[in-house]
This record gives C-alpha cells, structure tokens and sequence, in this order.
C-alpha cells in the first residue's frame, strides 16, 4: 500500500472533522462552501442563489463556545514544574518561540474543536541551521495523522504505538529567491528491529502509478546519548484518552445547530427579503401603462371600475422562522455556548448555577485530566532526551472552569473570619483566588508582602490580627476587589 493510506478509523471521522473545523472557520467559510451547508432553493438559479446566501445570517455560536471554554480554562496559566537546567524547554517549547502555557493552549483548542490532536517530541539533526541542540515539541492536528498501528510488546508489558504516518507540507524554494512553493511530505516515525526510524517520503511527480508516487527523500534513526530510541515519542490526546482510537468531537452535536441555525436564518431574511416592502397592485388600468410612485404623483384612469392598492404580508410563516432561530439559539446555549444564553430576570442562587453548569464541566474534566497527562509525557520525553529523568516533571492545568466570583456576603463572611482569627491568611488568600479576586500570578506570601509594605510593615504572620493589622487588610480588600 502507498504511504498515504488512510486508517479506517481517520476515513470513518475525517467528514466530522472538517464540518467542525468549516464552523469553527466562521461566516467566510462556511459560505465559502456553498451548498456544501446551504442548499438552494427549488428552481433558484446561480444569481439568486448568491443574493440568497449573501442574505444568511452564519451565527459563531461554535467558535465562541470553544474560546470561551478554553478561556475559563486558560485564564490561569498551567503550572509547570521540572529541573532548573531543562526551564528554557517552556520558554520556547517549539524552537519557534512559542511558550509552554501558549502550545498547550492550542491543543486544548483542537480537542475541542475536533476532538483530538497529536504532539510529538523531536529533536534537531547535527548541524541544522540555526537551532539549538536540544529537544522541541511539535504539534499535529488530527486531520494530518492519517495512519497509525498498534501492537503488543513483551518488553513493556503492554500495547505501545508501532508505527504513525504524518502528512506535512514544507516550503522549497525555486529558481526564483522571492519565490516559493509547498510541498506535500509523509512522516513515517515506525519501529523496526526494535529501535524507532523516521523516513520521509516525497511525492515523485514521474510515477505513472499510484504505489510509485511516494519516493523515499531522508532516513533518520534518533539517538539519545548515541543509543536508539525504543518508543515512538508520540502521543494522542483525545476527550477522555490517550488511545490511537479515535472519538467523538465534544462540540459536535453544537455544530450540527449552529449549521441548522445558518439555514432558517437564510429562509428568515429571504422571506423578509421579498415580505417587507409593500407592494403596489393596480387594476383596470391600460396594459402599457409606465406608473411612477411619488409624493406628487397620482394614478389616473378613464375606466370607473380601475382599482389600486397595495399588498402586505400577513400570516404566522415568518413568526415561526423566528421562534425557530430562537429556539435554536437557546440549543446552542445548552450544548456549549452557554455565554449565548440571555441572562435571566430573576436573580440565581450560586448554588442553583453551579449546578445547572456541572454538566458542562464534567466534559471540560475530562479534556483537562487528558490534555494534563498527553502535555506531562510530552514534557517528559523532552527532558528525558536533553539528559535528565522522565518523572523530573509536574504538570497541573487550571480546572476551576465554573464561574465562582465571590458575592459581597461572602467576602464580608470571610474578611470577618480572617479579623477574628477563625482562618489564616493563606486560607483567606486561597478564596480569593478561587473568586477570581487576586492579582494573576501573585502568591499569598507575595500578596502579603505587599500589604506590609504598603502598611508600613504592620503586617507580619498569619492567624489573628492586631487593629492595625485590620486595617491594613481592609485597604488591601479595597484594593482587590476595586
């Protein structure tokens, strides 16, 4: 078989994918595809067509619910913990300048979006062109990892990946030095005598047949410490696993609406487009007869039975194309875009939000618990390959998603506390992080460093607190929650 064949489980997902990824892209895209998403009418023709699509209203629902969601996860940066000398690896973990907490950013973005996504660790041959001898991180969205094979190993005990194949497209420049073109190339990372090759392959544009059209270009063997890896330093991360086996996208269904939504907006606005305007209507009046409409105008007609008037729209038909754009508006709201959803009247218990929010969470969850260990092997291997152990790294992302930004009560409640001495400041500090009240990046010490200098050194431990102290922590409550 050639080296672009698709694994069943890629062909069977591959339509999902690109249907999530055309939504994500937005209103260009997705109009862009014609009626790929937007069937013509009966008996339109291409003009009528193009008014017709250019009327539809694509609403973002997806796109937001996917920043949205990676926002409230993202808005604290993942903490990263390894040995001093591998530090640079998260400064830069791409060797293209991209910092650690911005990559694993992305990938969360791409499991939600697709449902799946394939990072790998490499490292530089001899002698590459202005890169530093050290391992990077590497990023594959899941429509470039077209095949991939399992297999059980005696040595380790359990299945471990044997093979994946990875298209990539890579610049090659010309005869011309301002121009450049793309060229289409298969990574092929595989286990062969018990150590990992990697080999390239190029398309060859003289091959007459398609088990010839991949030529091998470059053949690698990576080496730690000048000895052949064993493994594969690849990984999948998917919703809930870090298996080859492909699963659902988590916002697929949302998608599914959101393209529901971009249809009945586009019959909403055509028929308002031909039901908005009155319509004038005459009767009895000559045939060839050119009528003008104007304030200074009037019909004049010789025949006593000639009639005009004007039509308007009547009836419930667009009424239920709007109750229908609503409805699924509000779908979309439950099915992840929460933020779509127009704020109630009333005022809601926390306990009654956090609640209603607890499904939502438990998904987010589960992308977080999956992306934590795919990123913690990731950084493992890299620190492994640079020298050092693979269990030398800690990794924790951000998983208070739920909104719970403190109410005036209970930050009095707890001020109160704090006064009496019935919490430390470290537990007062600690809640005011979880209500989305402190300084980013600024640990309970730094925070109460800063309020003894502010004070005039009066406050000094934790516990229960002198009047002076008091009123020192009260004109730091001032200053957060301002």
């Amino acid at each position: 078989m050639p080296v672009d064949t698709r694994n069943a489980q890629y062909s069977a997902r591959i339509k999902q994918w690109t249907m999530c990824r055309d939504v994500s892209a937005g209103t260009d895209k997705i109009k862009e595809e014609g009626t790929k998403y937007l069937p013509k009418l009966s008996g339109q023709d291409g003009d009528e067509y193009e008014a017709y699509k250019r009327r539809a209203d694509f609403f973002g629902a997806f796109a937001r619910s996917v920043q949205g969601i990676a926002g409230a996860v993202f808005r604290r940066h993942p903490t990263v913990d390894m040995p001093e000398q591998y530090a640079d690896y998260t400064d830069d973990v791409t060797l293209e300048g991209l910092p650690f907490d911005v990559f694993a950013r992305m990938c969360f973005d791409e499991i939600l979006t697709v449902g799946r996504v394939g990072v790998y660790a490499d490292m530089p041959t001899e002698g590459a062109a202005d890169l530093p001898l050290r391992p990077y991180a590497v990023m594959v969205t899941a429509e470039n990892v077209i095949n991939w094979r399992q297999r059980w190993s005696f040595n380790f005990g359990r299945y471990i990946l044997d093979m994946v194949v990875i298209r990539e497209t890579v610049e090659a420049t010309g005869g011309d030095q301002y121009q450049s073109e793309e060229v289409e190339q298969y990574r092929v990372m595989e286990i062969e005598n018990d150590m990992v090759v990697v080999r390239l392959y190029r398309e060859n544009k003289q091959a007459v047949d398609n088990d010839d059209k991949w030529t091998l270009y470059s053949e690698v063997i990576p080496r730690r410490l000048g000895a052949a890896l064993v493994r594969i330093p690849f990984k999948f991360i998917n919703v809930t696993t870090l298996t080859p086996d492909v699963q659902k996208p988590p916002l697929l269904d949302l998608a599914h609406v959101n393209l529901s939504h971009y249809r009945s907006s586009a019959d909403l606005e055509h028929g308002r487009h031909y039901t908005a305007l009155p319509t004038p209507w005459v009767a009895g009046f000559p045939a060839n007869t050119e009528l003008r409409i104007g304030a200074n105008i009037a019909w004049v007609s010789d025949d006593p039975q000639a009639k005009a008037g004007i039509l308007e729209f009547t009836g419930q038909g667009l009424g239920a194309l709007e109750t229908a754009v609503e409805q699924k508006e509000k779908r979309m709201a439950v099915l992840g875009a929460r933020m779509l959803e127009s704020q109630p009247r009333g005022v809601e218990a926390a306990d009654t939000v956090r609640l209603r929010q607890a499904g939502e969470a438990a998904t987010i969850q589960g992308i977080i618990n999956a992306i934590e260990a795919g990123l913690k092997d990731l950084l493992g291997w890299m620190v492994w390959w640079g020298g050092g152990g693979p269990d030398d790294v800690t990794l924790e992302i951000n998983r208070d998603v739920i909104n719970s930004v403190l109410q005036p009560d209970e930050l009095a409640a707890l001020t109160a506390a704090l006064q009496s001495g019935g919490i430390s400041y470290d537990t007062y500090y600690y809640n005011l992080e979880r209500g989305d009240m402190t300084r980013p990046d600024i640990d309970a010490e730094e925070e109460r460093e800063g309020i003894s200098n502010d004070a005039g050194g009066a406050l000094t431990g934790t516990g229960a607190t002198t009047p002076e102290d008091d009123a020192a922590i009260a004109a730091a409550i001032d200053r957060i929650g301002a």
